[in-house]
């Protein structure tokens, strides 16, 4: 008989994998009904558009916030969240040209160089894929439009910039204003007033994230350095007063899945976007190695390739792709957690 924790694993995977097919089939339903038929009744490929942004290097940090692959086929594998890139370039795009110059020959040795080495500004050209699978649960434009006739306690900036550049990670951007870090990558700023309350906040996040399950939600305070402490706050917590201690400084918030469901495929069935976030911030604890006892290597390898499953249809690449693409194109450290590839060999992944 199979162990406990190897029958939660697989209830876990077959969950996500009911959700990857269910958004999948929902995005190809929407794409056929509206754009990726053709005249003669045809379906069309997903559709690519090219991009160009300008984005400005952090003089703090001193960096543009993006990590690109590591070979050929420049592609961005993360954004930092609250970075100067953050909002304008996505991980999946891939980089055309920077400053008018093309990275067709370019190595992610080469552009990684040049990124350190660059001082102001770079202008990006980037290709992204537009359609192709599941799309985000946050903040899609049908939510912002009904968030316009719906207005809410919190004011809510998008973000903040001080003296021309993005705030550092840090519990505040500037005065009365709280960043909440989310499990997709985002950042949000808070304007917050004296009697605004950490229930407050978790409710406008309610509405801005369209969530329903609110109840397992809730606002945490990290040590910058220790992503193991973490500290709950009570709704009834003032934010001023929070933000008000003296080790402020060394903490940031986030909003995270505190109170586990009991069962999660009622929650899938009852509130998809909560799970989805749920699913996003177990990754993201895994890749972390932010856990209590020692994962067995099956259970994140499962996990890791439910994860990169997700990646090809978000990325609407084909369904059959070799671990040599993912390392080289997206980094597999993205999708597996650093101890597991320190004491793995790539033919055992």
């Amino acid at each position: 008989m199979e162990d406990l924790e190897t029958h939660k694993a697989r209830r876990i995977e077959q969950m996500v994998a009911k959700w990857l097919r269910r958004s999948r089939d929902n995005s190809a339903r929407g794409r056929a009904s509206v754009s990726d038929r053709s005249s003669d009744g045809s379906r069309q490929p997903p559709s690519h558009v090219k991009l160009t942004v300008d984005v400005q290097k952090d003089v703090l940090h001193g960096h543009y916030g993006i990590e690109v692959s590591r070979n050929f086929r420049l592609l961005i594998t993360s954004v930092a969240a609250g970075s100067t890139a953050d909002g304008k370039l996505l991980p999946g795009d891939r980089i055309l040209a920077i400053n008018d110059d093309a990275t067709e020959d370019l190595t992610g040795e080469q552009a990684a160089a040049l990124l350190r080495e660059s001082q102001g500004t770079l202008q990006f050209t980037v290709l992204r894929c537009t359609s192709g699978g599941p799309k985000s649960s946050f903040l899609t434009a049908e939510k912002r439009a009904r968030l316009k006739t719906n207005p809410v306690k919190v004011r809510f900036a998008e973000e903040v910039v001080v003296n021309g550049h993005n705030q550092g990670s840090s519990l505040l951007c500037m005065p009365n204003v709280l960043k909440v870090y989310l499990e997709n990558g985002q950042t949000k700023a808070f304007k917050f007033e004296a009697n605004t309350t950490v229930k407050d906040i978790v409710l406008t996040l309610k509405e801005k994230l369209s969530i329903q399950s609110i109840e397992h939600f809730a606002l945490v305070l990290e040590e910058q350095y220790n992503v193991l402490k973490m500290y709950l706050l009570h709704d009834d917590e003032l934010i001023g007063r929070v933000v008000q201690r003296k080790e402020s400084h060394n903490y940031r918030c986030l909003f995270r899945v505190c109170f586990i469901p009991r069962d999660p495929l009622h929650l899938l069935q009852e509130d998809p976007v909560a799970f989805e976030y749920l699913y996003l911030q177990s990754c993201s604890d895994v890749l972390q190695e932010r856990f209590a006892v020692e994962m067995k290597c099956s259970v994140a390898l499962r996990l890791a390739a439910l994860h990169i499953q997700e990646r090809i249809i978000t990325c609407a690449q084909p369904q059959k792709i070799s671990l040599k693409y993912i390392e080289k194109d997206w980094g597999i450290e993205n999708f597996i957690s650093p101890t597991l590839l320190r004491n793995m060999r790539g033919k055992d992944i």
